[in-house]
């Protein structure tokens, strides 16, 4: 069970950023350029955390 919910998290996963992605390509290249750094910044913080737990 645990697989699955898991694979389905994913899939939830994907298709967010799929359609962030797509908010993105209409943005201004510096203002995209500067979400995904920060996006990447709060990725990297939440496995920190979720490592040190």
């Amino acid at each position: 069970m645990e697989a699955k919910a898991k694979r389905e998290a994913e899939k939830a996963q994907a298709e967010k950023q799929a359609q962030l992605e797509e908010k993105l390509a209409g943005m201004d290249p510096e203002k995209a350029a500067k979400f995904r750094a920060a996006m990447e910044a709060k990725a990297a913080r939440e496995s920190a955390q979720k490592g040190g737990e």
